[in-house]
């Protein structure tokens, strides 16, 4: 089963439509990739969910282990992009507020 619309739409606001790695405004060419595949054991949950753009979902996606090139993304490193974005797009929507005050 897919994430909810409801997780989705969390994920979404709270990176402000921009990819979580690359930063990039990504409107609907956004999809929302779960750090632990569901063949790992993963769940469908919001601290499960990661929005990035279509490139960076692909190149999340592509590393071969039986060929190597580069290094892989780990699901702490992908937790750890997501949370860093997070806190970002809050601080700048906490100052935009300030702002409007």
């Amino acid at each position: 089963m897919p994430f909810s619309e409801d997780i989705k739409i969390k994920a979404l606001v709270s990176c402000g439509r921009k990819c979580c790695i690359c930063h990039k405004f990504c409107g609907n060419n956004m999809e929302i990739h779960h750090i632990k595949a569901k063949a790992d054991g993963g769940d469908d949950s919001f601290g499960n969910a990661i929005p990035l753009c279509f490139d960076c979902h692909a190149e999340v996606r592509q590393y071969d282990p039986r060929h190597p090139k580069g290094i892989k993304f780990s699901e702490k490193e992908l937790i750890l992009h997501r949370d860093n974005w997070y806190k970002k797009i809050k601080q700048e929507n906490q100052q935009d507020n300030d702002k409007v005050r």
